[in-house]
């Protein structure tokens, strides 16, 4: 399953922005948001590229999970900016973490936290930053 809907909405793109940046017809961007079909590995550069985001970027989050079944993270919710953070209460504990989300935001980063930790991480790396509820 892939995001195209919900980076493109993100992004404030219709579907009609994201085909003629992309070079796809807009029934093929319509048939793969409603996961009708499954782009090329071509067309899906030519998606990412367009949003302004890497090829994998697109797919689904997925938490990694153990043998047994158990999440090693549970939830994980993605970051878009520091304002949606905040409207959810929860704020960077520190200015270097803000400065740390902030620019890694900038550079197009993916993000995601941890609600059980209050942990950002740069999505399948490393954490970065540290949060706290406001």
């Amino acid at each position: 399953m892939l995001r195209i809907k919900e980076v493109r909405e993100n992004k404030g793109m219709t579907q009609e922005m994201l085909a003629e940046k992309a070079g796809i017809n807009q029934k093929m961007i319509s048939r793969y948001e409603r996961g009708e079909q499954e782009p090329t590995a071509g067309k899906l550069e030519a998606l990412a590229a367009a949003l302004g985001v890497q090829p994998g970027d697109l797919f689904v989050l997925v938490d990694p999970v153990e043998a047994d079944g158990r999440s090693f993270r549970c939830g994980l919710q993605e970051v878009w900016s520091l304002e949606a953070l905040e409207d959810e209460g929860l704020v960077p504990s520190s200015d270097e973490d803000r400065a740390d989300i902030e620019a890694a935001l900038e550079d197009g980063a993916r993000l995601v936290y941890e609600p059980a930790t209050l942990r950002v991480l740069l999505y399948g790396r490393e954490y970065i930053a540290d949060l706290k509820q406001a």
